[in-house]
């Protein structure tokens, strides 16, 4: 999934970007989506359809079979025992689904502006590290965590409200996966705010691109590059005043 919706992300900012001769911030696109936001939050929103939904199901049929009165009158707290680990287990997965949904999100970013906009992969690596800030990657992580609980504490509540019958049963894994998704993305909404308030993203590192353009050599290379160049000189030139004229723009 990260990786369809990376390609189809990249295909309509590069056709956007088109127009004005800037291609290459298409990396830009891609690069910012999937670290903060989109990584993190398909990733999200799979686990609460798949797993949220079987831990509702799980414990309500174990409602339904009078197995948690069982663990109850032989002294173990079912909490401890079905709830926590379920939680703690998700917890610690999806962080990890993050990860391979960034580094499948990157990918496919990669490969749609090699043959679309014929971006050579080293020079997507170059841009991607200007990009990002070094905060960036972990923006997107930092989430992952508390998605994980909010969905591990929606799914267990839900199946252990079930009561008396199978329908009961499917309308509160229903309800589960509904909630469960709606509260990521209220969170997801909330760490915006936060991280807008606190200044978490840091500007990325401004590299000389007139200079990075004469050591590359192939055309195929140069000429992305010499577009952000122009695009980035058009802009000084838009912003300039009498004090700081654009010609002090490394790329014009």
């Amino acid at each position: 999934i990260a990786f369809l919706i990376s390609v189809i992300s990249a295909y309509i900012g590069a056709q956007q970007l088109r127009p004005y001769g800037a291609e290459i911030f298409t990396v830009d696109l891609v690069a910012l989506g999937v670290l903060r936001e989109l990584g993190v939050l398909l990733t999200a929103i799979m686990v609460a359809g798949r797993t949220g939904s079987a831990y509702a199901a799980e414990l309500g049929v174990m409602k339904l079979n009078d197995e948690v009165d069982a663990l109850e009158s032989m002294g173990i707290d079912p909490y401890e025992v079905l709830v926590l680990p379920r939680i703690l287990g998700l917890v610690i997965a999806l962080p990890l689904l993050t990860i391979v949904a960034d580094f499948m999100g990157l990918l496919g970013g990669a490969m749609l502006t090699r043959y679309l906009i014929d971006l050579p992969w080293p020079q997507f690596y170059m841009r991607l590290d200007e990009a990002i800030a070094p905060t960036t990657f972990w923006a997107g992580l930092v989430k992952a965590p508390v998605f994980g609980l909010l969905i591990g504490l929606t799914g267990t509540l839900r199946g252990l409200q079930v009561r008396e019958s199978s329908r009961e049963l499917g309308r509160l894994t229903t309800v589960a996966v509904v909630q469960s998704i709606f509260l990521v993305i209220l969170a997801d909404g909330r760490f915006a705010i936060l991280f807008l308030e606190i200044d978490l993203s840091l500007p990325p590192r401004r590299q000389k691109w007139s200079s990075r353009c004469a050591t590359w050599s192939t055309a195929s290379v140069r000429r992305p590059c010499t577009m952000a160049c122009r695009w980035r000189c058009m802009r000084a030139r838009c912003s300039a005043s009498s004090a700081a004229p654009a010609a002090a723009n490394p790329c014009c």
